[in-house]
């Protein structure tokens, strides 16, 4: 079996403890600087959640370095110290795991009000059994082998170790997945109760599902140790889980930095005094893509202290995070890291300079950071609640135009440049042919989604930031947004057809690898279907469209830096100069953590 190498492993893990330690030092920033508030119990949780990573990491590069991913060590010494220290990596990933869990509980508790007495009991007692998951993970993995914890390090042949139990890891497997679905599944029955706004609803709803995600890590680490037997990729997915469990508990708390200019920590949606309610209106959005009508939207005033706030029903004000902001961020984050991870394949696994599909697939995620820009600057100028039209808010709303209509065309152009490198195109004519064919037409229908967005009202693009009523704007304009729309489904549609229908004829072998790009290829196609619908229909979900777009250009991304990343995940040698595969010993390798 390949495996994934070392150094590809550090490196990953080194970015997930980066971006959860983001996370956190964001979060007391806003508690501490923004609010001028002392921490609370959820707060301090998390803290020793960074801190149980932190240790976990180490002790993770402590067994890279005696040998845990190859060569194994050879001296008695050094084999004594690295089971001490898979032991001990033990508590860090086992138990550590709950400290994020019981800070969502925490959280929680300040969430549910004391009118809803039921959820507040099932509450305490999905606590109590969380933190009772927490000590019998911490006993078994300390007694499993006797009340002398010291056999776990013992060189004797046949002696126990928890670190290698299957019994011990399909135990804490169990405890651990069961706590993070009651606990993510939670919420919510609140939102059925809530007179919210759908964006609201969205926005609750989006935090609240990135727990999807530890339970996937969770899930696949156990799938990795009991089928794929590749020990790497569970080191990293170990990682993941803890640094995503530590990220969502850490989003509800950021709302205050999201704030536009000019509101304090304890500022009001909308433009009504306290306690009244504001009218306003949507932002309307076609060309490059979110508010597709004007929506009238009534959001209830009231105080919050900028992180934890209180759900309450029908009737009571209700304050939710808008974290459509985040979810962008989030978002462009991992497209970034496969990106980077791709750049480092080509400069440094396979010590080549980047090609055109490399800087293709720069420009894509420097287009991605442009278009998340304009959607913080959108954001700033008050359009998720009140909002005035104005020339600064018209002239970032035209540029956001170019960065997701236009930008979208990076990723593709991308991939069509890997096709050059990878397909035979100086044996086969037709091959050749199909490619400048493609290459044209995509060029081709961006070129004319580029001037279309540019010159639709006119060769004077300043009219597109005119205050006049009635005055034309491509921003405003449903025909470029079906244009747009329809060229960029055909480029789609024409960039994976001829991989497909390679696979199709057998000259492009099956793998998990291609299976995995076409899947996420689909999804990204799925997206930019879904958001179409939504901005056409007219579903007031403004906040759910906004991350759609983001969503649908980090997919693009990611679905283009995996075919790249082949060479770090099969370990295939280096050019310049070869090393050696180390070959692993699937039966000696660890459960546990």
């Amino acid at each position: 079996m390949l495996e994934t190498p070392k150094e590809a492993v550090v490196f990953v893990e080194s970015i997930l403890l980066a971006l959860s330690l983001a996370a956190v030092v964001a979060r007391l920033f806003v508690r501490r600087v923004h609010q001028g508030q002392s921490l609370t119990v959820c707060d301090w949780l998390l803290v020793a959640s960074m801190l149980d990573a932190i240790a976990l990491f180490t002790t993770d590069m402590l067994a890279y370095k005696l040998g845990a991913l190859g060569p194994w060590p050879t001296s008695v010494a050094d084999e004594i110290s690295l089971k001490k220290v898979t032991f001990a990596g033990n508590y860090f990933y086992d138990t550590g795991i709950y400290f994020p869990k019981l800070a969502l509980c925490a959280l929680y508790f300040k969430l549910i009000p004391p009118t809803m007495p039921k959820l507040r009991k099932i509450m305490h007692a999905t606590s109590a059994l969380t933190a009772t998951f927490a000590l019998t993970t911490c006993f078994l993995d300390t007694f499993w082998c006797g009340t002398r914890p010291s056999v776990n390090w013992s060189l004797g042949e046949g002696a126990c170790s928890t670190y290698d139990s299957k019994e011990v890891f399909h135990i804490d497997w169990v405890m651990n997945i069961v706590s993070d679905v009651i606990i993510f599944s939670l919420p919510f029955p609140l939102l059925k109760g809530l007179q919210l706004k759908p964006r609201y609803i969205v926005g609750v709803a989006a935090i609240f599902s990135a727990g999807i995600i530890t339970v996937a890590a969770s899930v696949s680490r156990f799938a990795t140790v009991e089928v794929i037997h590749n020990w790497p990729n569970v080191y990293i997915l170990s990682m993941a889980e803890m640094a995503a469990a530590i990220i969502v508990v850490s989003l509800p708390a950021l709302k205050p930095l999201l704030r536009r200019r000019g509101e304090g920590s304890t500022g009001q949606y909308g433009t009504g005094a306290s306690g009244q309610r504001a009218t306003t209106s949507s932002h309307v959005k076609l060309s490059s893509g979110r508010d597709p009508y004007m929506a009238t939207a009534h959001v209830g005033s009231a105080e919050d202290s900028g992180s934890d706030v209180e759900l309450r029903n029908v009737g009571r004000s209700n304050m939710i995070y808008k974290t459509a902001h985040i979810s962008e961020w989030i978002l462009l984050a991992i497209s970034y890291v496969f990106v980077a991870l791709r750049v480092y394949t080509r400069l440094f696994r396979l010590r080549e300079k980047l090609n055109w599909a490399d800087w293709l697939l720069v420009a894509s995620a420097i287009n991605a950071l442009g278009l998340i820009i304009c959607d913080t600057l959108t954001f700033q100028l008050g359009v998720m609640d009140a909002w005035a039209s104005s020339v600064a808010l018209s002239k970032i709303s035209f540029a956001s135009n170019y960065f997701y209509d236009v930008g979208m065309g990076f990723p593709k152009l991308s991939l069509i440049a890997f096709y050059w490198a990878y397909f035979p195109t100086h044996a086969s004519p037709g091959m050749r042919k199909a490619l400048w064919g493609i290459t044209a037409i995509v060029i081709a229908c961006y070129i004319t989604i580029l001037f279309d967005d540019t010159f639709f009202c006119g060769s004077d693009v300043s009219v597109q930031w005119s205050q006049e009523d009635g005055a034309c704007s491509v921003f405003y304009a449903p025909e470029p947004f079906i244009v747009n729309f329809t060229l960029n489904l055909a480029c789609y549609l024409v960039v994976y057809a001829l991989p497909l229908a390679l696979l199709i004829q057998g000259v492009l072998k099956p793998s998990k690898g291609v299976v995995l790009t076409f899947v996420l290829g689909a999804l990204t196609i799925a997206t930019t279907m879904i958001r179409f619908i939504t901005l056409n229909v007219g579903t007031g979900q403004v906040n759910l469209v906004y991350p759609l777009s983001i969503l649908e250009m980090t997919l693009a991304i990611v679905v283009v830096a995996l075919p790249g990343l082949k060479p770090l995940v099969d370990g295939s040698a280096r050019r310049h100069p070869p090393v050696h595969t180390v070959g692993v010993n699937h039966h000696d390798k660890p459960y546990s953590s």
